[in-house]
């Protein structure tokens, strides 16, 4: 009988995102206490150490990306940039590094959050492939017609159409879309590889695990995923302690607020957004990550204090607001937090997830494209007049939101498919030899 725990799971994020990284560093330490094996795989970025930190071999995956390159990786994410990531040349490299790198390490999985070229290496590799994604990110969600139109995409012509017109159309076209597989199917051409279908099959794997919760998502169970592919939400909880200046700062005279872009904000969203709140008498705890250098840091009033990171979970309750991307982490930290949102997203996936806090009846979601310091003040005004409803109506998102631990969920579901792969293995083995 072939003992899955001898056969490693290669974990694969883009190190360059901190909330990805941190997601995947905790799976990989609840997988292996389990009894599992995990080895990383990268291409470089600033997170690398939270794997190393937390005693974890990262094997470094040619091309190693430059710092313009994962600015340039960004944009793309962030839907300020267009056309292919990565050209055929390139995405050339990255598939045959990786497929040779999970051969030589003799993994029997590879789990993702979000390292695109794995779609083609993991089967060029014949290694299954697990994704972990937003629900918002695939099919269910556009079938259920919860998705609304990308504010990257809002211009003078398209805010006089109507919103459900404009919702509609969305789904129907990103259930369809093609965008971004042309290098992915000539790629896969070459190697002789099956042709993706679609731009979702980009982040679909041979398992692909939802890093949510259904009441969260409310998909209608006839387009759902099975409960058991429902990882739960995955906090980075980065054991940041909170600094009792900064418990001070936000308990001082007057209303609080938390703001943070997480490790894939726009920077100039983030100083426009700055700015305004330091015009403010609010008392405000800005964390700026990765999105600003220690040199960028721009001058500001006795309300603000800059501070690199801070332990959202904590520093979440303590505000009275929080102003944030609504990437998947800052989105649930601030949903069981149980206080109003203002939601400024970078890009679509961040965008649904303010939207399910718009519909709780908790956030304003502002434009990132036609954004204005006015807007974010005007937001924090209209909070601040109607605030105990707002802030019931977080209470109560918080209160039917359940508690689960995203990481142990998701570890224990790769070990389920370990185990399932090992044993598809050994029958293939007894079958040729018999």
């Amino acid at each position: 009988m072939m003992d899955w725990r001898q056969r490693r799971v290669g974990f694969f994020p883009f190190f360059a995102n901190l909330a990805e990284t941190s997601r995947l560093v905790r799976i990989a330490e609840r997988f292996r206490a389990l009894g599992g094996q995990a080895v990383f795989f990268s291409h470089g970025g600033e997170y690398e150490a939270l794997a190393r930190d937390a005693a974890f071999s990262v094997e470094s995956v040619a091309p190693i990306y430059t710092e313009e390159q994962i600015l340039e990786l960004m944009k793309f994410d962030r839907l300020e940039k267009f056309g292919d990531p990565f050209p055929d040349d390139w995405l050339i490299e990255h598939v045959r590094n990786e497929a040779r790198a999970y051969q030589d390490r003799d993994v029997s999985l590879v789990v993702t959050g979000f390292n695109a070229p794995c779609v083609l290496s993991a089967r060029k590799a014949g290694v299954p492939l697990v994704y972990i994604i937003p629900g918002t990110a695939l099919a269910g969600y556009f079938k259920a017609g919860l998705a609304t139109f990308p504010d990257t995409f809002e211009n003078a012509f398209t805010r006089l159409l109507p919103r459900r017109l404009k919702d509609r159309v969305t789904n129907r076209v990103l259930l369809r879309s093609k965008v971004g597989i042309g290098p992915f199917n000539r790629v896969a051409q070459r190697f002789g590889l099956p042709p993706l279908p679609t731009t979702i099959s980009l982040w679909t794997g041979d398992y692909t695990l939802v890093s949510d919760v259904r009441e969260a998502l409310g998909i209608p169970e006839r387009h759902d995923l099975p409960e058991e592919d429902y990882t739960g939400p995955l906090l980075a909880n980065l054991g940041v302690p909170l600094k009792e200046e900064v418990r001070a700062h936000l308990a001082g005279p007057g209303r609080s607020i938390y703001f943070a872009m997480g490790s894939s904000g726009n920077k100039s969203s983030y100083l426009q957004a700055l700015h305004a709140l330091a015009s403010t008498r609010y008392n405000v705890v800005a964390a700026y990550t990765t999105v600003l250098r220690e040199q960028e840091l721009p001058p500001v009033g006795k309300n603000v204090m800059l501070e690199k990171f801070v332990p959202a979970e904590i520093v979440n309750k303590l505000a009275d607001i929080a102003v944030l991307h609504g990437g998947q982490g800052t989105f649930y930290t601030a949903a069981y937090s149980g206080r109003p949102v203002i939601g400024i997203p970078m890009q679509p996936e961040q965008q649904y997830n303010i939207d399910i806090l718009v519909r709780s009846g908790s956030a304003i979601r502002l434009s990132k494209r036609h954004f204005r310091g006015e807007d974010l003040l005007a937001a924090i005004d209209t909070i601040l007049e109607d605030y105990e409803t707002y802030r019931a109506n977080a209470e109560a998102l918080a209160k039917r939101l359940p508690l689960i631990d995203g990481a142990q969920r998701g570890a224990e579901r790769i070990k389920a498919i370990a185990m399932e792969c090992c044993d598809a293995e050994e029958a293939d083995n007894v079958s040729l030899e018999a």
